[in-house]
């Protein structure tokens, strides 16, 4: 399902001519469910000797220093994904 959908059946009119099926309409409220979640900032997860990493995607949010060390990019509030990041306390 795209966004474009889920839109429609969340913001559904029951003036429109349109019926929906219980399985469009459980989808179209995990895709919100989903996006909702990923507005909530997490904490990237961070291992000794590996690059930070998104903790909805798993993409690395750090660079090689080509030593073994990263250097993690503490001014990146927003993974690919849309997942916003807290790097507080880190």
């Amino acid at each position: 399902m795209n966004q474009e959908r889920m839109f429609q059946i969340i913001n559904y009119d029951p003036e429109a001519d349109m019926s929906y099926s219980k399985e469009d309409i459980n989808e179209a409220i995990l895709m919100a469910i989903s996006a909702l979640e990923k507005q909530i900032p997490k904490k990237p997860i961070i291992t000794s000797w590996s690059p930070a990493k998104c903790p909805s995607c798993g993409m690395g949010l750090s660079e090689s220093l080509g030593d073994g060390y990263y250097k993690h990019l503490y001014g990146l509030e927003i993974c690919n994904c849309g997942q916003k990041l807290s790097w507080d306390e880190m």
